[in-house]
């Protein structure tokens, strides 16, 4: 697949999940608002919604942009880059489950709060995209060793 072909992909791809976002983000206002449930919490959803579709769109103009100036898409070092940001952030994020697993213990021993599922593993999750974004640009500055 050559590099036009794969930067079509990925704006096709990117549009889908942005538009994807949006509807996903649309139907729970709808339905909270349309329930009588509705709570200003609700718009700190739209913090990581936003965020992602920001680093999702500055991605793609910055791979139109490489693209017309004739750098490849996807080359061996990008790679090499992801694959060592991905090893810290599963690393880290390893160390990081097994204290949130610790800290429920000792939860439910002194039993005055609970953490719900759903807190821990969207916390997992971020923890681990936010582990991942650092590694990936200290990496890409410091190069790799």
């Amino acid at each position: 697949m050559d590099d036009s072909a794969r930067l079509k992909t990925m704006k096709i791809g990117g549009g889908i999940l942005i538009l994807g976002i949006t509807m996903f983000l649309v139907f729970i206002f709808v339905t909270e608002i349309s329930a009588g449930t509705f709570s200003p919490l609700l718009f700190v959803t739209l913090l990581p919604a936003a965020a992602i579709i920001a680093v999702l769109l500055l991605m793609i103009s910055r791979r139109s942009r490489d693209v017309m100036a004739g750098l490849p898409v996807h080359d061996e070092m990008t790679q090499r880059l992801k694959e060592r940001a991905g090893y810290i952030a599963y690393s880290i994020t390893l160390y990081f489950v097994l204290v949130l697993i610790w800290i429920q213990f000792l939860v439910e021993e002194v039993e005055t709060i609970s953490i719900e599922p759903r807190f821990v593993l969207y916390g997992t999750l971020f923890f681990m995209l936010g582990v991942f974004s650092i590694s990936w640009l200290l990496i890409k500055r410091r190069g790799l060793k």
